[in-house]
């Protein structure tokens, strides 16, 4: 994907006082291409209304938007991986027999549900995902199905503050702002995912430990660029000792180093294989995923891939120029 179209400017979809025939074939055509993949209908008991962007990164499709009552159903075989976070209003999910009732505050993540219907003026972000970028964050990632995640959760919020961030941004004209922006919705959006699957685990294994853990998994991940992480700034954080941090990871069967260092590789890894940053050294890649060490980068990245960093990057080098043919 190239081009002004994916500088993150934005489409404006905001219906006429009075709807016509013209405008909402429009409207239909484009909703469905550029954004949802889906069929729409509006409810037409009540006055129907719409204001809302859609804004494109190569990596990256972000809506915002209010709306009357409304229903879409999903595109024949259309795949997409995306987040809907409902910020006024309620909107009904349905997959198969499920029907999965978010307000205002919640959120849902996972593929295309079948269908979505608003009973009530709306309003919602919504996002579509790279599997590229979010498979190798989250475990099992082609098997996921459709999360309902709680209103008001911590990496919901975060999530939600930071589109808006992004929404204040006019354009974004480099790929690599491009890239980046892209990268921290994603992994922002791991963490969601985790924190859901973790507290469901909490519920139904160790209780307060696990949800303990959760919390824990959190704070490192938002602060893994920082090559003075350490268990003790942790612990300070979040008022425990260093000692039952370690704990919380021996129950998982990892050590937290463990746990650091293979969030930081994996982050290293997805950027050496993008073309995108190849202006960046190895060196520049480690200290940005938090490696102070580069000798000690290069040994860990080797034991853990096989490869070493140069090769990834000379492979995803010569992957984009056959695709440049």
């Amino acid at each position: 994907m190239t081009g002004t179209e994916y500088n993150f400017s934005k489409t404006c979809f905001k219906s006429p006082e009075t709807v016509d025939y013209a405008w909402l074939g429009w409207f239909r055509d484009e909703y469905s291409t550029r954004m949802h993949q889906a069929d729409v209908d509006i409810n037409n008991d009540t006055p129907f209304w719409l204001h809302a962007t859609a804004r494109l990164l190569p990596d990256l499709a972000f809506y915002d938007g209010g709306t009357s009552p409304m229903s879409w159903t999903k595109n024949g075989n259309a795949e997409s991986f995306g987040m809907s976070i409902t910020l006024a209003g309620e909107h009904v999910y349905k997959t198969g027999n499920t029907d999965v009732l978010v307000g205002p505050g919640g959120a849902v993540i996972g593929g295309l549900p079948d269908a979505l219907v608003t009973h009530t003026n709306c309003r919602q972000f919504g996002v579509k995902f790279s599997p590229r970028l979010l498979a190798p964050l989250v475990p099992n990632f082609a098997d996921m199905p459709l999360i309902s995640l709680p209103a008001h959760t911590q990496a919901v919020r975060l999530l939600a503050s930071y589109l808006k961030l992004l929404d204040a941004e006019e354009v974004i004209e480099t790929s690599e702002a491009q890239y980046l922006a892209a990268l921290h919705v994603h992994d922002l959006a791991a963490l969601a995912i985790g924190s859901s699957r973790d507290a469901m685990v909490a519920a139904a294994e160790r209780g307060g430990r696990a949800a303990r853990l959760a919390v824990v998994k959190q704070d490192i991940l938002a602060h893994l660029t920082d090559p003075n992480l350490s268990v003790a700034t942790l612990a300070a954080r979040q008022g425990l000792s260093p000692r039952y941090i370690h704990m919380l990871f021996e129950q998982e069967g990892m050590t937290y180093s463990e746990f650091v260092v293979t969030e930081r590789l994996t982050r290293a890894h997805r950027m050496l294989a993008d073309p995108r940053t190849g202006a960046h050294t190895i060196g520049d890649i480690a200290l940005h995923v938090g490696f102070g060490d580069l000798s000690y980068f290069n040994r860990t990245f080797r034991r853990k891939y096989g490869v070493t960093p140069s090769d990834v990057r000379a492979m995803a080098r010569a992957d984009d120029a056959k695709a440049q043919g």
